[in-house]
């Protein structure tokens, strides 16, 4: 015999709808009918907190870029229970019975990622031989410099790998970021040329699949706070921070867009080996050598 099926659902949240689960359930097992509830609500399902119903497996959850996530990670470890949890990230919030640190030394000795972050590369000089200009302009001539030599270098072992450059702003910096496409206009990267692309609220790459293609089209990346988590671009190799200021958390995560080798080794030749940052932010490359 066909059993009935009776939905239970509402757009909005606590409005009742595990409680008249539950009840519903209740008077038909009352009635001696076999009842099978499925709560469909995967994200924070409240239907086994409700019955005490506990979990009997051994489940082991893995919780990745636990720093942005934590919220929903908490839900889930509440909804599942799991035995064991394992929080991953460059910039943790929580600390467990136990913590595992890998050290820079261990992931790059794997090749995961660069052997070293190259600082201001030849800014001094640069500065010196051109002190009527803008120094922070020079910081985009200098890392579009990087740029070619690093792609140059790919070339030579035969890899479509198009090195990109990261340039990031502070918040309310509009009239900064206009000097900036200005000043790429000028160095032949108008904004229709293709190779340069923004990410700011409400204004996105018109192609973000070529921000992460190896081969992608762009050559540089303006944003503010969008690349700072969660973004994965192993071709990012420059960043030029031309915001002052944010969190320690912040600066590592954004410096960590840059540090990814693209194909997980190392080639022994420093120029792509390395990844570079350019700045004017004292106060953030004294932390950032300090670490």
């Amino acid at each position: 015999m066909a059993g009935k099926v009776i939905s239970v659902s509402s757009v909005k949240g606590g409005v009742g709808k595990t409680t008249t689960t539950l009840n519903l359930a209740g008077i038909y097992f009352m009635l001696k009918k076999r009842v099978l509830i499925i709560d469909a609500d995967f994200y924070s399902g409240g239907v086994s907190l409700w019955l005490d119903i506990r979990n009997k497996k051994d489940i082991f959850m893995l919780i990745d870029e636990e720093h942005k996530y934590k919220e929903t990670a908490a839900e889930y470890v509440g909804n599942i229970q799991p035995k064991h949890v394992l929080r991953i990230s460059a910039t943790p919030d929580s600390q467990g019975d136990y913590t595992e640190r890998i050290s820079d030394d261990e992931v790059i000795g794997a090749g995961l990622i660069a052997t070293e972050i190259a600082i201001n590369e030849g800014v001094s000089r640069a500065i010196q031989d051109n002190n009527s200009l803008d120094d922070d302009l020079l910081l985009l001539e200098l890392a579009d410099k990087k740029r070619q030599e690093i792609e140059k270098e790919y070339r030579k072992l035969g890899l479509s790998i198009k090195p990109l450059v990261l340039s990031q702003f502070p918040n309310g910096s509009e009239e900064w970021i206009e000097k900036v496409k200005n000043a790429l206009t000028d160095m032949d990267y108008p904004e229709d040329s293709g190779l340069v692309t923004s990410w700011f609220s409400g204004d996105h790459p018109d192609n973000p699949e070529e921000i992460k293609k190896m081969d992608g089209q762009y050559a540089f990346l303006l944003f503010k706070q969008a690349i700072a988590t969660g973004w994965d671009c192993p071709r990012a190799k420059i960043l030029v921070k031309l915001r002052e200021g944010g969190t320690e958390k912040f600066n590592i995560q954004t410096v960590g867009r840059i540090r990814r080798m693209p194909e997980r080794k190392h080639y022994d030749i420093e120029t792509i080996d390395r990844c570079y940052l350019y700045t004017l932010d004292n106060k953030f490359n004294e932390g950032l050598t300090s670490s």
